[in-house]
């Protein structure tokens, strides 16, 4: 059997000015300094987003504190928004009074639909070898889910709102929920501890378990609105 199928070429990491680092030149950034102050998370999540593993690099702690804002930070203020308010109102992801899929409202049919695409995007980019174009697809998932969706529907996890409806509040969590560990698992091969601390905490694992043991997502072609995609992307850019 051959040991591998397929190998990446790695581009040269330089300085910010394009220059290859060097002891002589006095530009070289130790690794550790970056594992120590930001994480290996970040080193690699910028390294991914930055560009194809192939081009040179240009490296800087700014671009990868950057990058971590941009993604990794909104991604973690969504994730504690979730944790925050699914604990205040003791939501369970299995109770059964939360409406199916399809019954729910309209904003989390698209949110269905949103993360059903970029399941399809990230798998395509990776089976191809294509880390760039599956970072992209998160980072634009988790663009959606912070700015547009959570935006629109914070209200809907007000609980101890009493205009509030039950089944309506219910149907938010659950919409979430089952997006942010979506998420964990498409971002498994690039940030491997961050999402195997959001997947353990979301799905209540036990310590044993681990996103990196769980079955790839699938996309549920039934979810998938195309429609419903265009038109709430025309909203949000009226809106915006």
């Amino acid at each position: 059997a051959s040991p591998y199928r397929a190998v990446l070429c790695l581009g040269h990491i330089v300085d910010p000015d394009g220059r290859k680092m060097s002891k002589s030149l006095g530009n070289v950034i130790d690794p550790w300094t970056i594992l120590d102050s930001r994480g290996a998370d970040p080193l690699r999540w910028w390294m991914f987003h930055q560009g194809s593993p192939w081009t040179s690099t240009r490296t800087s702690l700014e671009a990868i504190d950057a990058s971590t804002s941009d993604v990794l930070m909104t991604l973690w203020n969504t994730w504690s928004f979730f944790s925050t308010y699914a604990g205040l109102n003791g939501f369970d992801p299995a109770d059964p009074a939360i409406p199916a899929p399809d019954q729910r409202p309209l904003f989390d049919r698209w949110l269905r639909s949103r993360v059903g695409s970029a399941v399809s995007e990230v798998t395509t980019a990776l089976d191809d070898y294509q880390p760039l174009q599956a970072a992209n697809a998160i980072a634009g998932l988790v663009d959606d889910l912070s700015n547009w969706y959570v935006r629109c529907n914070r209200r809907r996890f007000w609980r101890t709102d009493p205009t509030l409806d039950q089944a309506d509040g219910l149907a938010a969590h659950a919409a979430l929920h089952e997006a942010l560990v979506t998420v964990s698992l498409l971002l498994a091969p690039l940030c491997p501890f961050l999402a195997d601390r959001m997947w353990t905490q979301l799905t209540g694992a036990a310590d044993d378990a681990s996103v990196h043991l769980a079955a790839w997502p699938r996309t549920e072609e039934a979810a998938v609105a195309p429609a419903l995609d265009e038109q709430m992307a025309l909203a949000r850019h009226l809106v915006s």
